[in-house]
């Protein structure tokens, strides 16, 4: 069976609830970490901020997204 790439119904909407668990998590490890001045918390915060957007990228297009063009279009800017 192949791997789907579009993303329909449940799907779209399991994913745009991904990215809002994953942007909340971020911005509270953020948060955590500036507050109490710890590295840990700030750096896992910020990555999962990053994790959100790729999701909400995700919901937005209506496909999922691919590894190689996500570091492609960081390279041709």
């Amino acid at each position: 069976m192949p791997l789907q790439r579009q993303l329909r119904g449940a799907h779209r909407t399991m994913a745009a609830l991904l990215a809002l668990v994953w942007l909340a998590s971020g911005i509270a490890g953020v948060a955590i970490g500036l507050v109490q001045h710890r590295w840990a918390p700030l750096i896992v915060g910020l990555l999962a901020v990053g994790y959100g957007v790729l999701w909400s990228r995700a919901t937005w297009r209506g496909r999922m997204l691919k590894w190689a063009p996500l570091g492609a279009s960081r390279r041709h800017r």
